[in-house]
C-alpha cells in the first residue's frame, strides 16, 4: 500500500466535517452532570489569592486592576455553571483567565501597561463582572476589547492559537474600481475605510483575526466582480450597491453609530458572501444542466432580497450540499483507483451522477424558498447523493488498502493476492445494474469496501512489523507475537471473502477478532499522540480549542494506555473479543479524541507552533475563530463541552467522567464519517 495522503480525501475533509452532525452544534441532554467540583474549586482559589489585596485600604491602579480581572473570571464561572452545559463558553473563557492570571499580574507588576491603560483595563472588567455578556458574539466583543492593549503590549500578531488551514484562501481585498459605475460614491468611501480599518487591526494582536476573517467575506462577497455578464445588470447594482451598504453599516457603528445598525451590516454582508461561495460552487458544477438551472434560480431569488437577512437563513443549508455535490468529479475519477476496480467506479459513478442532478434539481426549492432547507423531499435526495458519494468513497479507500506499491505509478495496479477482493467488488458493482438486487448490492459493496480499506493494514502495523520498540511498550504485547494473530486472521478472514454477498458469514468471527485489536492498537497510537500534543512544545497544547490542562490531559493519556495491554491479551484470546475493546476505547474516548485532535493539528503543514505569550487570555480575547479558514475551528464548541466535564472527572466525578466520554465519542464517530468521501 503506497503511503500517500489520497487527493480526495485532502479536498474532502472540510466538506465532510461541516455535515457532521456532531460538528454543527451541541447536543444538550438531561443526562448532563449536575455537580461542577472544578468550577467551585477555581471560585474558591479566586478567593483565597485575592484575600490580601482586598484587605488594602487603598490599593493601586493595577492592584485594582487584578482584583477586576479575577472579579470577571469569577462572573464568567458563575454565569457558565448557572447555564448548565449550555454555558459551557462561559466557563472556559473563565477557566482561562484563572489560568492566564499568573502571567497577566505578572505583566502588570513590570509595567507592561502605563497606568491609565491599567485604569481601562480595570473598568472594562467591571463592567463585565457587574453585566456578564449573554451570547458569544458580545462575550468574543468584551474580552477583545478588554484585554486588546495588553495582549499588544506582551506579544506579537500569530496564527497561534488558532492555526489557519492550509485549504483556507488568502484573504484578499478584492479591486473595488471594476465596479465604480456600480458604487455610489459613498459606498465606495465606505469600502475603503473598512479596509483601512482591516489593515490597521492586522498589525494588532487581538484584532488581527478579526481582520483576516473579514476581508475573507469581503472577498467572498464580491464574487460579480468580473462576472457581470452572469448576471442582469439590475442584479448586478443591487449586489453591489447592498454591499456597499453593509460596509457604510459596519462602519458607521464602528464609529459610534448604533450597535444594531452594525451588526444588521455585518449580516447583509456574510448573507451576500454566502450567495457568492454558493454562485462559486455551482460555477464549478456548472457542466451539470440542473447546476445551471439552480444558479439561475437562486440569483433570481437575489435580485429581490429582503431587507432582513434571517429570511434567507435557510440558503446556509446550501452550501454543505453543493461541496458534497462538488466532490463527484474527483470520486468519480476511475484513474486514481486500481485498474482492476475502476469498471466499478464507472458503474456506481453513474448512480452518483444521476443522484447528484436529481438534488440539485431539489436545491432548486431551497433556492426560491429558503425554508424549503427542512422539505423531506429536499432531505431525501441530499441522503441518496450523500450515500452514493460514500459507496464511491470506499471503492476508493478500498482501492488504496490493495494498491500494489511497486508496480510504476500513474496507472496504480492491486496486489496479485487481493484478487479475490478486488473480483467480488467488481461482481457487485455489475449487479447493481439488476434493480431487484441493486440494494443487496449497494450494501454489500459497502460492507465489503469498509472492511477492506480497515482490516487489510491496522492501525501501527507498520511499527509493529518494523519491531518499533515505543509501540511494543504501549500495547504490552511481542511485536511478533502480535502480527502472527493479525497475519492468521486476516489470513482465514481473506479466505472467506469472496461469497456471492461480498463477504461469506464464515469471515465474520475472523474480522470482528481484527476489529477488536484494530480499536485497541488505535486507542493506543491516540494515547500517545495526546500524550506528546499535550507536552508544552506540542501542538495541542498551543491550539486554542483545547482547553484541558496538560498535566490533566497527559493523565487521561496514561490511563489510556494503561488500558491496552490486558485488553488486548484478552482480543487475542477471546472468541467474540469486538464487544470488549470498543468498551475500552469508549472508557477512554476523551484521550482519543485528543490524540485525533494532535494528528491533524500536527499534520496540516503549519510551522511547529510555542506557546505566544499570555497564550491561555490570547485564546479566548481574540474572537471565536474563522470556522472557515481556521484548522478545526468547527470542533471548538462541542470540543470545550468534553474538556469541560472531562475536567470535571478527573476530581473523581464518575457521572461527569461519564458524560465526557460519552460526548467525546459522539465526536469520534462524527470524525470517522468525515474522513470518509461523501458523508
Amino acid at each position: 500500500m503506497r503511503s500517500r495522503k489520497p487527493e480526495w480525501a485532502a479536498m474532502l475533509f472540510s466538506a465532510a466535517l461541516a455535515m457532521s452532525a456532531p460538528a454543527q452544534r451541541l447536543h444538550f441532554g438531561t443526562d448532563e452532570p449536575k455537580d461542577h467540583p472544578v468550577a467551585t474549586r477555581m471560585l474558591a482559589d479566586l478567593e483565597a489569592q485575592d484575600e490580601s489585596l482586598r484587605a488594602l485600604a487603598q490599593p493601586s491602579v493595577r492592584q485594582r486592576a487584578k482584583l477586576a480581572y479575577s472579579d470577571a473570571a469569577a462572573a464568567l464561572i458563575k454565569l457558565g455553571v448557572d447555564k448548565g452545559s449550555a454555558g459551557t463558553p462561559w466557563i472556559i473563557a473563565g477557566a482561562a483567565l484563572v489560568a492566564g492570571k499568573q502571567d497577566v499580574c505578572e505583566a502588570l507588576d513590570r509595567g507592561a501597561l502605563p497606568e491609565p491603560s491599567c485604569e481601562l483595563l480595570r473598568r472594562s472588567l467591571e463592567s463585565l463582572a457587574s453585566n456578564p455578556p449573554e451570547n458569544q458574539a458580545e462575550l468574543d466583543r468584551t474580552l477583545r476589547a478588554a484585554f486588546a492593549e495588553l495582549l499588544q503590549a506582551t506579544g506579537k500578531v500569530s496564527d497561534w492559537p488558532w492555526p489557519e488551514s492550509p485549504e483556507a484562501p488568502a484573504p484578499l481585498w478584492p479591486d473595488f474600481s471594476r465596479a465604480a459605475g456600480a458604487l455610489a460614491p459613498e459606498a465606495s468611501a465606505a469600502l475603503q475605510t473598512l479596509h483601512e480599518r482591516c489593515e490597521l487591526a492586522s498589525s494588532w494582536v487581538g484584532y488581527a483575526p478579526g481582520s483576516r476573517s473579514m476581508t475573507r467575506l469581503v472577498m467572498d462577497a464580491s464574487w460579480p466582480l468580473g462576472r457581470e455578464k452572469q448576471m442582469s445588470a439590475g442584479l448586478y447594482r443591487r449586489w453591489m450597491g447592498e454591499l456597499g451598504q453593509a460596509a457604510a453599516s459596519v462602519v458607521g457603528s464602528d464609529a459610534g453609530g448604533e450597535p444594531a445598525t452594525g451588526a444588521s451590516g455585518l449580516e447583509r454582508l456574510r448573507r451576500l458572501a454566502l450567495l457568492g461561495r454558493l454562485c462559486g460552487l455551482l460555477d464549478a458544477l456548472a457542466p451539470d444542466p440542473a447546476a445551471k438551472q439552480l444558479e439561475k434560480l437562486l440569483l433570481a431569488a437575489a435580485e429581490t432580497m429582503p431587507e432582513d437577512p434571517a429570511i434567507n437563513a435557510g440558503w446556509v443549508r446550501l452550501e454543505p450540499w453543493l461541496e458534497l455535490a462538488a466532490s463527484r468529479t474527483a470520486l468519480a475519477d476511475e484513474k486514481t483507483v486500481v485498474r482492476q476496480l475502476r469498471p466499478a467506479v464507472r458503474s456506481i459513478g453513474e448512480l452518483a451522477r444521476s443522484a447528484q442532478s436529481e438534488m440539485l434539481e431539489s436545491l432548486g426549492k431551497v433556492a426560491t424558498k429558503p425554508d424549503a432547507a427542512g422539505d423531506p423531499g429536499v432531505l431525501a435526495s441530499v441522503t441518496l447523493c450523500s450515500d452514493t458519494l460514500a459507496l464511491l468513497g470506499g471503492l476508493h479507500r478500498a482501492s488504496d488498502a490493495v494498491e500494489d506499491s511497486d508496480a510504476p505509478r500513474g496507472d496504480p495496479v492491486a496486489r496479485e493476492s487481493a484478487k479475490a477482493i478486488t473480483d467480488s467488488l467488481l461482481r457487485l458493482s455489475k449487479e447493481v445494474a439488476d434493480p431487484k438486487q441493486r440494494d443487496r448490492s449497494l450494501a454489500a459493496i459497502r460492507a465489503l469496501s469498509q472492511d477492506v480499506a480497515e482490516l487489510l493494514e491496522l492501525p501501527g502495523e507498520k511499527r509493529l512489523r518494523d519491531g518499533d520498540k515505543a509501540l511494543e511498550t504501549l500495547i504490552g504485547v511481542k511485536p511478533a507475537e502480535l502480527v502472527a494473530f493479525i497475519d492468521r486472521e486476516r489470513a482465514a478472514w481473506r479466505k472467506e471473502v469472496g461469497g456471492r454477498n461480498g463477504t461469506a458469514a464464515g469471515a465474520e468471527p475472523h474480522a470482528q477478532k481484527l476489529r477488536a485489536v484494530s480499536a485497541l492498537l488505535a486507542l493506543a497510537l491516540d494515547a500517545e499522540s495526546c500524550r506528546s500534543g499535550a507536552s508544552p512544545s506540542g501542538v495541542l497544547a498551543a491550539w486554542g480549542g483545547w482547553p484541558l490542562a496538560p498535566e490533566t490531559t497527559t493523565t487521561l493519556a496514561v490511563n489510556a494506555a494503561t488500558a491496552v495491554p490486558d485488553a488486548l491479551a484478552k482480543a487475542m484470546n477471546e472468541q467474540s473479543p469486538l464487544a470488549g475493546a470498543n468498551e475500552t476505547a469508549a472508557e477512554h474516548a476523551v484521550a482519543s479524541l485528543a490524540g485525533k485532535l494532535a494528528r491533524r493539528l500536527g499534520d496540516s503543514g503549519n510551522p511547529r507552533p510555542q506557546q505566544p505569550p499570555m497564550f491561555l487570555v490570547r485564546a479566548i480575547a481574540t474572537g471565536s475563530p474563522d470556522v472557515r479558514a481556521v484548522l478545526l475551528a468547527k470542533w471548538r464548541e462541542p470540543v470545550a463541552l468534553v474538556c469541560r466535564y472531562a475536567a470535571d472527572g478527573t476530581t473523581g466525578d464518575s457521572e461527569a467522567k461519564s458524560f465526557a466520554n460519552r460526548k467525546a465519542a459522539e465526536l469520534l464517530r462524527g470524525w470517522k464519517q468525515s474522513e470518509e468521501p461523501g458523508k
